[in-house]
């Protein structure tokens, strides 16, 4: 899925369709900009699960991959951008 953020407060949320186990990321973005990832079982109350830095290789779009240390659970999935120069 690919989509753009119009503002700093703008946000995608994810529905799963049913509670999964957490365990890794990909995650494409602004070069400058972090991403935080949020989880939700009941798509009311989120939990930060990862923080996708900034990279410092390259302007433009990059990827990143995120392994937890521990597998999180959620159904629904928030990235908000924040920091860096705006784009996200």
């Amino acid at each position: 899925v690919a989509t753009a953020f119009k503002t700093p407060k703008s946000s995608l949320t994810y529905d799963l369709q049913a509670v999964h186990s957490l365990r890794a990321f990909v995650l494409q973005g602004d070069n400058n900009d972090e991403y935080i990832v949020q989880a939700s079982t009941d798509g009311v109350t989120y939990e930060p699960i990862w923080i996708a830095g900034p990279t410092e290789v390259g302007d433009g779009l990059r990827t990143r991959l995120g392994v937890l240390p521990n597998p999180a659970v959620g159904r629904y999935l928030k990235i908000t951008g924040r920091g860096g120069d705006g784009f996200y």
